[in-house]
């Protein structure tokens, strides 16, 4: 878990029968999101991995960030998207080339979510390419 949230089951995915949601909480709006560590456990310097995850937000245009984290935290690769609004889901992808050898985690985060809005997290898929 990233800030100041609840994460729970949400029983709406976006083809499947659920995602991950992240409620944030809290006086001020704040960063909010999933940490996956060790997605995967080792890697080799060289190899080439492509991340993937559907996000949705309660309220549109949320900015949400993707990273690849590896070499203890000294290698970030990432990309931002914008959420639509209501029922639409939107795809980030990024791409991460490994420079030293470890595993690597995954980060999904929404910047300034407001106390109460909702990210919706499904079908994360981290493939070596």
């Amino acid at each position: 878990m990233v800030g100041a949230a609840d994460a729970s089951r949400e029983p709406q995915g976006r083809t499947s029968g659920s995602s991950a949601s992240v409620r944030a909480r809290g006086p001020e709006p704040g960063q909010v999101g999933l940490a996956l560590p060790e997605v995967v456990s080792t890697v080799k310097k060289g190899q080439r991995y492509v991340a993937s995850a559907w996000v949705r937000s309660s309220a549109s245009g949320q900015q949400v960030t993707l990273r690849v984290v590896g070499g203890d935290g000294k290698e970030v690769s990432k990309k931002t998207a914008a959420t639509l609004p209501g029922l639409e889901w939107r795809r980030i992808i990024v791409a991460h080339t490994v420079a030293s050898a470890g595993p690597l985690r995954l980060e999904i985060v929404a910047e300034a979510i407001p106390a109460g809005e909702t990210v919706l997290v499904d079908e994360v898929v981290v493939r070596l390419v």
